[in-house]
């Protein structure tokens, strides 16, 4: 939403010409100043909000498939149009991201040093690099809990 100043301040400007009262100029620019500082903090707030919502975004390696989806939350049911098949597609989609971008990882498979796995052992560091290369934030989770029950 873009307000024009100069426009703002004529319009209350006559409309307090017309009571042929001079000290309601002072009025009126005062006015007019409020309404712009109303308009430009909504426009912020909105762009703040849109802002947020696009820079978080969920990389899902459940058994079977990898994903890479808007938001914060894992989805019970991942739609195919989010379904990542090779790192290569990987990568050309997470380069599509916004620099700032929050990647978030919870890694189902790790290797015998602890670093995890993606589509095959040794690519964590290939993804990782990329994505420092591109500005996005890796932000690794620890492994997810064994749904097992240990007894003792």
């Amino acid at each position: 939403m873009r307000v024009n100043t100069v426009q703002t301040a004529s319009i209350v400007l006559r409309a307090s010409d017309g009571l042929g009262v001079r000290r309601n100029r002072s009025a009126a620019f005062l006015t007019a100043g409020v309404i712009l500082v109303l308009a430009a903090s909504y426009t912020i707030g909105v762009g703040r909000a849109q802002q947020a919502q696009a820079t978080d975004y969920m990389l899902d390696d459940s058994p079977g498939t990898v994903a890479l989806y808007p938001g914060l939350n894992y989805h019970s049911y991942v739609a195919p149009k989010y379904v990542v098949p090779s790192l290569e597609e990987l990568e050309r989609r997470v380069g599509l991201l916004p620099p700032g971008t929050r990647l978030h990882w919870t890694p189902y498979k790790r290797d015998a040093s602890g670093k995890p796995i993606l589509f095959s052992d040794g690519q964590y560091d290939q993804l990782a690099k990329f994505c420092r290369d591109h500005k996005i934030s890796l932000l690794i989770s620890p492994s997810h809990q064994s749904n097992v029950t240990h007894y003792r």
